[in-house]
């Protein structure tokens, strides 16, 4: 990918796993709130509608079936309200830590907008939970691949983030 490790570049590794750590993954899994086959139906396309929606943006990478652990663990669960729409309560958890990175509710009715594509966006965006998140990682010590973390601090320092390289 664009972010990949040169071929001869030995793997990176995060400070807090021994786990290689290339560009960050996330993988996405919704849990229908019933076990009736509507819920599951509509967790089921909610699922590849923001796996869709994610796969858009540079990174995180998608990974449907993740061979290795990802990155990140995208979950959500849904419930029901009494009008008939869904509330679809989304986690991001860092996978290899634990941590718990961010938690949110969204509307899935059909007055309620893009579910799928305001999650994508809040996720995934230059700015948004991820990048924040691994903004945090790399100044706590965790390392990606050099490719990788050198856009991660180019933007950081094009915004004139805090963490932002600075001349001497």
């Amino acid at each position: 990918g664009p972010f990949g490790a040169p071929p001869d570049a030995p793997a990176a590794r995060t400070s807090l796993t021994s786990q290689t750590t290339e560009t960050p993954t996330i993988s996405v899994r919704i849990l229908p709130g019933t076990a009736d086959a509507a819920a599951r139906a509509l967790a089921d396309q909610l699922n590849r509608q923001i796996e869709a929606a994610l796969s858009r943006f540079d990174f995180p990478i998608v990974v449907q079936q993740p061979v290795l652990q990802p990155t990140y663990l995208l979950t959500g669960s849904m419930r029901s309200k009494p009008q008939g729409d869904s509330i679809l309560d989304v986690t991001i958890n860092h996978a290899p830590s634990g941590t718990l990175v961010w938690a949110r509710e969204f509307e899935t009715g059909a007055a309620s907008g893009s579910a799928p594509g305001e999650i994508a966006a809040q996720v995934a965006h230059t700015y948004g939970v991820l990048y924040s998140d691994i903004r945090k990682r790399i100044a706590e010590g965790a390392t990606f691949a050099p490719a990788f973390e050198c856009v991660v601090k180019a933007r950081a320092a094009l915004a004139g983030g805090e963490d932002a390289p600075r001349a001497e």
